[in-house]
């Protein structure tokens, strides 16, 4: 993995454009290779400018969620992944990282994600041992 040179071509595609949607998509892929470096402070600076150009920009809502998790702030990483499901209903990660999350505030919404979980993967046992 070159994470140095991907970033640096992501750098230089990010101040190439004014699209938003370029921009956002060079964020999300600095967040990438960031997130994959373990450079979590990086990688949430570069989650949260990309769902800022481009709020609806899955990819780059459901990493920011995942490093609200990361930070313990519950109800952001709720907020960031509840996004994702209001464009793909049916992603079994969200669906069992929101299920997780929802088991500490809300049991009965918690169950419903767990169970499309479940309805999604039957044979998965992540989504049975979470229920």
């Amino acid at each position: 993995h070159d994470y140095r040179r991907a970033s640096a071509l992501a750098l230089k595609g990010f101040h190439a454009t004014q699209l938003p949607q370029l921009r956002a998509e060079a964020c999300y892929q600095l967040a990438r290779c960031a997130h994959a470096q373990a450079d979590y402070e990086s990688a949430f600076a570069y989650y949260y400018q990309s769902t800022k150009a481009w709020p609806e920009y899955a990819l780059a809502q459901y990493g920011l969620g995942q490093m609200f998790v990361y930070k313990g702030e519950t109800d952001k990483a709720i907020s960031a992944l509840a996004k994702v499901l209001d464009s793909h209903p049916d992603t079994y990660n969200v669906l069992l990282m929101l299920g997780n999350l929802y088991q500490r505030k809300d049991r009965a919404r918690a169950e419903r994600m767990l169970d499309r979980c479940v309805a999604l993967r039957t044979n998965h046992w992540l989504a049975y041992a979470s229920r």
